[in-house]
């Protein structure tokens, strides 16, 4: 085989492992718990969740239209930058409304 066949069966080598490790979601029972610690109740935690299925939802096509006009290195770069963000935002936040906007910015 040639180099580039071997390095795209890597690439989906790779790829089914990210699903794979993605689909664990480990992260959301501390999630829950990181939640209530601020203080938050039951409903405005599902406000939370539904902001960040919201940015999901809003920026799935026009993120495709971005990294085919931009590239997907620079794509990738911006979403890897609003993520980090959006930890900065959960982070300091000391009330409601910014939490809205980092879990629409980790939905991105």
């Amino acid at each position: 085989m040639d180099k580039q066949v071997k390095s795209y069966q890597r690439n989906l080598s790779l790829i089914k492992w990210n699903g794979f490790f993605a689909g664990f979601r480990i992260f959301l029972p501390l999630q829950y718990l990181f939640f209530q610690n601020n203080g938050l109740s039951y409903t405005q935690i599902s406000v939370l969740i539904a902001a960040y299925s919201f940015g999901v939802l809003i920026f799935e096509v026009p993120s495709g239209v971005f990294a085919d006009h931009f590239g997907r290195k620079k794509t990738l770069a911006l979403a890897g930058a609003l993520l980090a963000l959006s930890y900065v935002l959960f982070g300091s936040s000391t009330t409601f409304i910014p939490l809205i906007l980092a879990s629409i910015l980790y939905g991105m």
